[in-house]
């Protein structure tokens, strides 16, 4: 099966997170008997049957934890701080106007690209802390697609900087290969696919493996 993003789903429901029995691997890595994958944004052109979803509203969340907008949480199994609060909070901290100002604040892509970094290692976190690992991996998937919705704004302001869509790149590989390490994380796969289509359709339309014409992760110039 072609694991670039884009490639058909399958649709056989699994237990997600469970260990798989005939594979040894690290996160990062393909198992014994895998061909490793590096599936990235720069895979190809869109689908032709995946239309790009337009960006999405991210509205506040004062429910959730209101961490400073510097802060950081690496994945701590002693709590329940999963990527999907770190990431909306996050993303309404810096989308909050000034005091006296209606316009959105300004967007931090270095912050941004912090929570990318962590997008592997929160895969495998959410899945294992909450109620039942598919929800896990459906809330790690809903952060890791606003995460997208501020870099599709971005691009169409003309401000995404290529190290941001490289951060993005490398984080999709990386979440891919962990989630290759484990059966039944279907779901997970879909999910960066999905997001793979989406940043897809913003790399340079002559060669899909380059953002403002340079090469993209795994790829060098």
């Amino acid at each position: 099966m072609d694991h670039h993003f884009g490639s058909p789903h399958s649709t056989k429901r699994i237990i997600v997170g469970t260990p798989a029995p005939t594979q040894s691997a690290a996160p990062g890595g393909g198992g014994r008997g895998m061909t490793p994958a590096q599936p990235n944004i720069g895979g190809g052109p869109p689908h032709p049957s995946q239309p790009v979803p337009q960006t999405p509203h991210i509205p506040p969340h004062p429910s959730l934890p209101q961490p400073p907008p510097s802060n950081v949480h690496p994945p701590d199994p002693s709590t329940n701080f999963t990527y999907q609060r770190g990431v909306l909070s996050a993303i309404s901290r810096m989308r909050a106007p000034a005091p006296g100002n209606t316009a959105p604040g300004p967007v931090d892509q270095a912050l941004l690209r912090r929570w990318l970094v962590l997008a592997p290692s929160y895969l495998m976190h959410d899945q294992s802390i909450s109620t039942s690992p598919e929800e896990g991996v459906l809330a790690w998937a809903e952060g890791m697609h606003a995460l997208v919705g501020v870099l599709q704004m971005l691009h169409s302001q003309g401000v995404l900087e290529w190290e941001t869509m490289d951060t993005a790149s490398r984080a999709f590989a990386e979440s891919w290969s962990a989630a290759k390490c484990w059966t039944g994380m279907e779901r997970a796969k879909e999910a960066i696919q999905a997001a793979g289509r989406r940043l897809r359709a913003l790399l340079d339309p002559q060669d899909y493996v380059r953002y403002r014409g340079r090469r993209l992760y795994p790829g060098q110039d």
